[in-house]
């Protein structure tokens, strides 16, 4: 795992595609905000496991096959 530090305001580069901005910091809360490709699924780590578990590939696949966004 790569452990970076980031200020408000501040972002990351993932390959060519993603980029992931601190949009704020305050009494523990950390907002994120995500630019990613359309087909780019992003999910909380609570959706994985209230949906049964599944890993993040098989809840990809199970998204792209309904064609519908998964329930938030």
């Amino acid at each position: 795992m790569l452990c970076l530090t980031r200020r408000t305001g501040e972002s990351i580069q993932i390959g060519d595609g993603i980029k992931v901005t601190i949009l704020s910091s305050q009494f523990g809360k950390v907002s994120v905000g995500i630019i990613a490709p359309k087909e780019t699924l992003i999910l909380r780590s609570e959706l994985i496991a209230k949906n049964g578990g599944y890993t993040v590939e098989e809840i990809d696949r199970m998204y792209l096959e309904a064609d519908s966004p998964l329930e938030s």
